[in-house]
């Protein structure tokens, strides 16, 4: 996880490039900058690797504050892809996608191997193209291989520049649908720089739109469609773009309010007498402040009648706000393997549950998926 606190930026000439930045990325998630030239988005990914110094504040990586890491071995960590792609033009795909890890003195058939899987992931055979020159390759290939770079020491953090923007917007587009798929296997915490809304609306898990060096606004590209924070907001987007937001289904919408709850402190005897008197065989588990924290089905309390509530229920390890869109739930639900997801207020109170099954029907039923649920 990256964390930025209280971060600014003012060069030497006066100019305050960033004020008071202050965000989270989360781990495993593509977490996009955006905003018009000069709005400090590129600064603000440039200060993660410190190629470029920041003036106040403090960014962690991982609860590590950065200031304390060398520059250089923290940039061998993090995986960097940029807009010009920026192979070396004279070495082969090989090598090229082999230098950070000679680098880090890997051996030679740990190398081998990293590079054969890395060219197979992005689908360009290894005996075909690991022996030839960026200059034998097309402008979409060669990004493939400046994305697959940027992976090959198993780095946790990969920070990319406007990396398909020079692209025509066919490869633009296979590249974007290629991220998300390598982003299902790799898992990364991704920091995309871009300046394309509709590309920031496709790949993003959390958006973070910028202006004069302030954040205007962060949250799901849901959440920014559905509730822009300024006027500022809504020109970048446009209107037809948050007219489609608009049209995205809520879980409200569909979440069902027929549940019947146990508090965790109560004893697994309590609940098995609730689900004789209710004729049904699970409840959800509340905590003393109505959040929820797990469900309890029959299965779980079989032989345990000694026990408490809080000790044999399954927990909920995830939960999605009211207001959230149904593309929203799905990709959750399908990211983690889910069968149920609770749905909470903005105070995290328990209001409702959404199941995978009937999500499914009535999203295959009734709507048309857009961006972010196919990640």
């Amino acid at each position: 996880m990256i964390r930025l606190e209280g971060v600014e930026k003012v060069y030497e000439d006066g100019f305050q490039a960033l004020k008071d930045i202050n965000l989270e990325f989360k781990e495993g998630e593509i977490n996009v900058l955006i905003g018009p030239s000069g709005c400090g988005k590129t600064t603000t990914m440039k200060m993660l690797n410190k190629l470029i110094d920041f003036t106040n504040g403090n960014i962690f990586i991982n609860d590590k504050d950065i200031s304390t890491i060398d520059a250089i071995d923290l940039r061998r960590t993090i995986g960097y892809v940029i807009q010009h792609i920026g192979l070396f033009p004279h070495m082969t795909i090989y090598n090229n996608v082999a230098a950070v890890p000679k680098l880090l003195k890997w051996d030679k058939e740990r190398i081998d191997k990293r590079v054969n899987e890395l060219l197979n992931m992005v689908g360009l055979d290894p005996e075909t193209y690991a022996n030839r020159f960026p200059s034998e390759l097309s402008g979409g290939q060669q990004q493939r291989i400046g994305v697959i770079r940027a992976l090959a020491a198993e780095p946790s953090i990969i920070l990319m520049d406007e990396p398909f923007s020079a692209l025509d917007p066919i490869s633009r587009e296979q590249l974007q649908d290629e991220l998300l798929r390598l982003q299902k296997e790799i898992n990364k915490t991704i920091v995309f720089v871009t300046h394309d809304m509709d590309e920031a609306l496709k790949i993003a898990d959390q958006i973070i739109l910028m202006k004069d060096g302030v954040v205007e606004q962060k949250g799901s590209p849901e959440e920014i469609l559905r509730s822009p924070a300024s006027d500022f907001v809504k020109d970048f987007i446009g209107q037809d773009r948050l007219q489609q937001g608009n049209a995205i289904p809520v879980v409200d919408e569909v979440m069902s309010k027929e549940f019947v709850s146990i508090e965790e402190k109560q004893s697994v005897t309590d609940a098995i007498d609730l689900m004789k008197d209710k004729q049904i065989d699970s409840l959800m588990v509340l905590s003393n402040s109505h959040q929820v924290t797990g469900k309890l089905s029959l299965y779980d309390v079989i032989n345990q009648t000694e026990q408490m509530v809080a000790e044999v229920m399954k927990p909920f390890e995830q939960n999605i706000e009211s207001g959230a869109s149904l593309s929203a739930a799905l990709h959750l639900i399908k990211k983690h393997d889910l069968n149920e997801l609770p749905v909470v207020d903005q105070d995290q109170q328990f209001i409702g549950i959404i199941t995978r099954k009937s999500l499914i029907h009535v999203m295959s039923k009734s709507y048309s998926l857009v961006g972010n649920e196919g990640k």
